[in-house]
């Protein structure tokens, strides 16, 4: 092969691996939201807490305070205040992804709850934020 014919081919090699598809960031915390509402559902604590920022569980360790509750862990506060919100289906529409951060709406929720969800990136993965959970 002659020597400008092989650059022109390995020069296209780049080119290709930019055309490769990336993982939309938008399915990952769809994702995220869906096993949130798996665990609200569920009343599963310590895989819930899993799926908070930091931030998002002193808000869950607060409200559940608020409410009387003594625990100083997310898990026992995820599990009692679970099991007082109202059932509902967990998905999102409208996800926007900003520099790692996310939002978007459940469309199943009303009134006061149909503010938009917050997310947050940590360490790699999507976590729901503190502004979701109040």
């Amino acid at each position: 092969m002659r020597p400008l014919a092989l650059i022109a081919v390995l020069a296209t090699v780049p080119l290709a691996a930019c055309g490769a598809a990336k993982p939309d960031p938008r399915a990952a915390v769809r994702a995220t939201y869906a096993a949130y509402g798996k665990a609200i559902l569920a009343a599963d604590g310590a895989r819930g807490c899993a799926l908070l920022s930091a931030a998002a569980q002193r808000a869950f360790l607060s409200a559940d305070h608020q409410l009387g509750g003594t625990d100083s862990t997310c898990p026992p506060a995820f599990d009692r205040l679970a099991r007082r919100v109202p059932r509902t289906t967990y998905t999102l529409s409208d996800v926007v992804v900003v520099l790692g951060t996310a939002s978007g709406t459940n469309p199943h929720l009303t009134g006061s709850a149909a503010r938009p969800i917050a997310f947050v990136r940590v360490k790699g993965d999507w976590k729901l934020d503190a502004a979701s959970t109040g």
